[in-house]
């Protein structure tokens, strides 16, 4: 079995949905009522911020792939006191982009339904970012697009939202017209995988779209916070009123796919240590709610418990890393096909649940 990442940055599972609720879906569009024209020209500045916030890195895209890795990755042993086990835990469970959009979805939900806890910057999520800020970006007079501070800190981020009188933060994902590379593969570098943002309802069922820009800093510092990250507003637009994701299609999906790669698995003989990962996520998943297998995150307490055992499950069955993980590895013949589809399905099932397990948080808990 050869490595398909010779040559490339080994590990990168860390730094580096658009209906709600859907992986498959494409973007949500804005009020039907707008004329062909009036969407083209939003879409074009959607675009163009997009862009601007996206290249403001001064690196080639080669750069930015290779450059953007975290510092090694961390695996520790940990208690539960539920089940008396000693577990494994991760301090990305999974691409480290994903993980902090999710733990911040979470949090902004968590302070917007009154919970007094603050971002903790030393959690796994943030804690390898020397700075994590907020801007929009606006076009002057001159035709030139600028940023504009909205907030330095996460903290006075969600401030800000709370003057907004924000209803709540979920995730969406979209296609990447522009991977060259299939999603699951692409995710083990910065800023590969789908079109992830951060979405933001307003009163009026107004959406405010954020997306991320990660910047090595200082790549050797001696804390490992080498990252700097900014959020930017690129759209703000009507958008249809939530829909309380479906927890148990996503989790029926989830299922299927584990169980269909667990199989493919076993029957390859040598891969127990992936084996291993995928019977902990069904685990998780069959898990009563309210009592799950292991510990729970702490941005996960504001998740209904079904939600809860279901990203605990989607975290835990996350292998599409770099050198070493399940992308890692190569078949011949109806070996590679069956690899390939049930990969490609486990993909798309983590992605769905996680989906719904964190737009779950926004609004009346299923």
């Amino acid at each position: 079995m050869i490595s398909v990442f010779i040559g490339m940055k080994p590990e990168t599972i860390a730094p580096g949905f658009t209906a709600i609720g859907s992986p498959r879906a494409a973007k949500v569009s804005a009020a039907a009522c707008r004329s062909a024209a009036a969407m083209a020209s939003r879409f074009a500045s959607v675009a163009a911020r997009k862009s601007l916030l996206l290249a403001a890195t001064g690196e080639s895209d080669d750069e930015a792939v290779t450059a953007r890795y975290i510092p090694s990755f961390r695996c520790t042993l940990s208690p539960s006191p539920l089940r008396g086990e000693t577990v494994k835990t991760r301090d990305w469970p999974v691409n480290g982009e994903l993980f902090q959009l999710i733990a911040l979805a979470c949090d902004v939900n968590a302070a917007l339904a009154g919970n007094k806890l603050r971002v903790a910057p030393d959690h796994a999520a943030y804690r390898f970012c020397r700075s994590i800020s907020f801007v929009t970006l606006e076009e002057n007079p001159s035709g030139e697009w600028q940023e504009s501070i909205v907030a330095a800190t996460p903290d006075l981020w969600i401030e800000s939202l709370f003057e907004e009188r924000a209803v709540g933060a979920a995730l969406t994902l979209g296609p990447r017209d522009d991977e060259p590379l299939a999603e699951r593969i692409a995710t083990a570098f910065a800023g590969g995988g789908g079109d992830w943002a951060l979405e933001i309802e307003l009163p009026g069922n107004i959406r405010q779209k954020w997306i991320a820009r990660w910047e090595a800093g200082e790549r050797h510092a001696s804390d490992d916070k080498i990252w700097r990250v900014t959020y930017g507003c690129i759209d703000t637009s009507p958008g249809p009123p939530h829909q309380p994701p479906d927890l148990a299609a996503a989790s029926d999906e989830l299922e299927r796919a584990l169980v269909a790669i667990r199989s493919f698995a076993k029957r390859q003989g040598h891969l127990d240590n992936f084996i291993d990962t995928f019977e902990t996520a069904l685990k998780c998943l069959a898990a009563p709610p309210g009592r799950p297998a292991y510990p729970l995150d702490s941005y996960m307490q504001i998740l209904a418990p079904r939600a809860a055992n279901l990203l605990q499950a989607a975290e835990c069955a996350w292998v599409f890393g770099g050198m070493g993980s399940w992308n890692d590895m190569g078949f011949e013949g109806a070996a590679d096909i069956e690899y390939q589809r049930v990969s490609d399905d486990l993909y798309v099932a983590i992605n769905g649940a996680i989906l719904a397990a964190v737009n779950n948080s926004l609004g009346p808990k299923a």
